[in-house]
């Protein structure tokens, strides 16, 4: 449970996201688009209108719903310490396929970073005068934008520090921007979904 994030069951096998303040668009698409392409992700039923532009407005957020599919498991991150090496590795090899698939995913035309809408990506994190207001078309690009972002509030030393390992001529290939165990479902050591695509 997040914060101002309910969930619900009302049958068997769904599962009911409500938050407050939200706009579902990117979690929503985001998710149809890793379903169509066959990545373990649930598969939507229903969900509040969304905006199929891009950026997203935050003055228009208001109380919004996903019905989807209902992962079994629990998140890794409430079992990681309690699994044995061997699951672990088992769980590890699973999501490296998952993640050489996602990378397989390519999209129609020229590839950029960004939302899968093809506008910029959602960042809740950012402050929203900070959040990018176009799709980026290269690694050099996305890495100079978050250059000025984070010298407005951190040391020139550390933001090259971070940035520095960054590629700028890296390919561009789908991804999930929010991979931790919290979001990565499992039964025993086997992966059963990657849940929290809003990102």
């Amino acid at each position: 449970r997040k914060t101002g994030t309910h969930f619900v069951s009302p049958d068997p096998g769904v599962i009911v996201k409500i938050r407050s303040r939200y706009d579902p668009s990117e979690e929503v698409l985001c998710t149809r688009f890793a379903h169509q392409h066959g990545l373990p992700v649930p598969y939507i039923f229903s969900h509040s209108p969304i905006s199929r532009t891009a950026p997203f407005e935050r003055q228009a957020m208001k109380p919004s719903y996903i019905a989807m599919e209902h992962i079994p498991g629990v998140p890794l991150s409430s079992v990681l310490n309690e699994l044995s090496t061997e699951d672990l590795e088992r769980i590890a090899y699973q999501l490296k396929d998952i993640i050489t698939k996602m990378r397989g995913i390519r999209p129609p035309g020229k590839p950029w970073l960004g939302s899968v809408t093809g506008g910029p990506y959602r960042n809740n994190l950012m402050f929203s005068v900070r959040t990018p207001k176009y799709a980026f078309s290269s690694c050099g690009e996305f890495v100079d934008y978050y250059r000025d972002v984070l010298m407005i509030f951190c040391t020139e030393t550390f933001t090259e520090s971070l940035l520095a390992p960054i590629p700028r001529n890296a390919p561009i290939v789908f991804t999930h921007g929010d991979l931790i165990p919290a979001n990565i479902m499992v039964e025993g050591s086997s992966i059963t979904g990657i849940i929290d695509w809003e990102c």
